[in-house]
């Protein structure tokens, strides 16, 4: 996950950090995220393995190619506290594929029970 996000900060003007994000950074910035009941989800594309039968089916997590996760805007002290950010990142080889359609379409069916979810994606 970290280098789907350091790929945005050093190749891309879509996230406004200058440091890349190291895995200890990454780990305390999602157990933040959690012990204030934010949520994130991961986009994994899975490598299929078939054993000796045909009815053997293995898989087994080839990369990440997609993250979304929610953060507070600001400060519990500003008046801004209820805001939520949204940060979104895909693999640059996976861009056009619906991935980011889709991960934004089910957080907010997460975070608002009244949002219609779309059933379907490319």
């Amino acid at each position: 996950m970290t280098d789907l996000y350091n790929y945005y900060v050093t190749n891309t003007i879509h996230y406004p950090e200058f440091n890349l994000c190291t895995i200890q950074n990454f780990v305390d910035h999602f157990a933040n995220i959690l012990t204030n009941g934010l949520l994130w989800i991961v986009v994994v594309n899975w490598f299929k393995h078939t054993g000796l039968y045909s009815l053997w089916v293995t898989y087994t997590p080839k990369k990440i190619i997609g993250l979304v996760y929610t953060d507070y805007f600001c400060h519990s002290g500003s008046m801004y506290y209820y805001t939520i950010e949204l940060d979104i990142f895909i693999h640059s080889e996976h861009c056009h594929e619906g991935i980011g359609n889709c991960l934004i379409n089910k957080i907010l069916n997460f975070m608002d029970f009244n949002y219609q979810a779309r059933a379907r994606y490319k």
